[in-house]
């Protein structure tokens, strides 16, 4: 028998890449690091507004930034994301509606396999 895993939160907006991102690569090594994964929802743009802090996506060098961090991302960690087409009205608009609402009934739930 091994050692205890260690429980390690992943708090997470549905609307953010960098979540999907850290969530897949937590998946995939659970086994190996010997994590117990547990899911926390948050929503990023009520800290934000509450800090006084604009989106990364609504400043132009940010947004570019952003954008580009992404797809290193992608290739480094080999996750298939994208931005969708009509970015700002899927996630900054349509987001606030369905994938928000959607993701936070869920307090925590455990990751098995």
């Amino acid at each position: 028998m091994g050692p205890v895993p260690r429980t390690l939160e992943l708090f997470y907006d549905v609307l953010s890449p960098y979540s999907w991102l850290g969530f897949e690569v937590l998946c995939r090594y659970r086994n190996i690091w010997n994590i117990d994964l547990q899911l926390r929802p948050s929503f990023i743009g009520g800290i934000m507004k509450d800090s006084g802090n604009k989106a990364p996506a609504l400043i132009p060098r940010k947004g570019q930034y952003m954008a580009n961090d992404i797809k290193l991302l992608r290739q480094h960690v080999q996750v298939p994301i994208q931005f969708p087409k009509d970015f700002f009205s899927v996630v900054l608009e349509k987001g606030k509606e369905s994938g928000v609402q959607t993701g936070y009934p869920v307090k925590s739930r455990e990751v098995r396999d």
